[in-house]
């Protein structure tokens, strides 16, 4: 925590937990509570848990990280449906990702598929709330989205993540007017870099999102998504001064007019310049 603490930004540092057997929950479930609420209280950073996905986190487990994040206000968020052997899986029971887990000797015997899909289970065993944070939402029915939009929670596609895996379909085939979508990375075991411009620039080339759009999902949608949107997101009176600048690499003196900067965010080469959070410059590569 020594790093993320000091580092000067702002945000939610989510603590992972996996426990697919339901008899280890109650153990796993007061180990991981106990853990979030021994850490120090920070001005910048809030601290919540990520069950990580239904195939890693038993029924139990979830139901019990649910109901203390509503009495406690601890932020959640899980990985839902990033694949169709995790649907597969939840639904039969059978998939690559059975034997996966098997293998690994994660698979509680007693375990049996919950017959339907990974929204809906999760739905059914009162996870899913306007503060659940769910990732990736890859794969989803009819069914899956009207669920999405009666619970109203806030999504985060990660582009070339799901580039990375040949997952082509994703919440984004739905599109962003209909949910509040954030762009997220997940993490290096399914990305080559961290870098939020090149997932923003990999929406513009494989669905032709409006910049505007595009700049939206990076910015307020994340505030949102975090709880955050009261704080940051937006530049405007009464906010936290939360503030990048970036300039071009390239013909530097050329600047796009006010109007395409958002196109040109996309197309051109940028570099992050200058970082400023709760009004305190962390980083300064601009000449004044």
């Amino acid at each position: 925590m020594e790093p993320i603490t000091k580092s000067g930004l702002r945000g939610i540092v989510y603590k992972e937990v996996i426990g697919f057997d339901p008899e280890k929950s109650e153990n796993v479930f007061k180990e991981n509570m106990e853990f979030i609420e021994s850490l120090q209280k920070h001005p910048l950073i809030r601290y919540g848990l990520s069950p990580h996905a239904p195939y890693s986190v038993s029924g139990k487990l979830l139901e019990k990280i649910a109901i203390y994040s509503a009495h406690s206000g601890t932020p959640i968020t899980i990985h839902i449906s990033e694949s169709e052997e995790e649907v597969q899986f939840l639904k039969e029971g059978s998939s690559a990702l059975r034997g996966f887990l098997e293998k690994r000797g994660a698979l509680p015997h007693s375990w049996q598929p919950v017959g339907t899909t990974p929204v809906s289970y999760l739905h059914g065993i009162n996870f899913l709330s306007s503060k659940t944070l769910g990732v990736h939402l890859n794969y989803l029915t009819d069914g899956d989205i009207e669920i999405l939009n009666r619970v109203n929670m806030s999504i985060v596609h990660c582009p070339r993540s799901t580039r990375y895996f040949g997952r082509h379909k994703s919440i984004m085939d739905i599109f962003p007017e209909q949910f509040n979508i954030a762009i997220g990375t997940d993490s290096l075991a399914s990305n080559d870099s961290l870098n939020m411009l090149d997932e923003m620039r990999l929406l513009k080339e494989t669905l032709n999102i409006p910049a505007d759009t595009i700049l939206k999902m990076a910015t307020i949608n994340g505030a949102k998504a975090l709880g955050l949107d009261d704080k940051i997101g937006t530049l405007e009176a009464g906010k936290c001064a939360d503030i990048i600048a970036l300039r071009k690499v390239k013909d530097s003196t050329s600047f796009p007019a006010i109007e395409s900067l958002s196109e040109s965010l996309l197309t051109d080469t940028w570099e992050v310049s200058l970082v400023i959070v709760d009004g305190k410059i962390l980083q300064n590569k601009l000449a004044w």
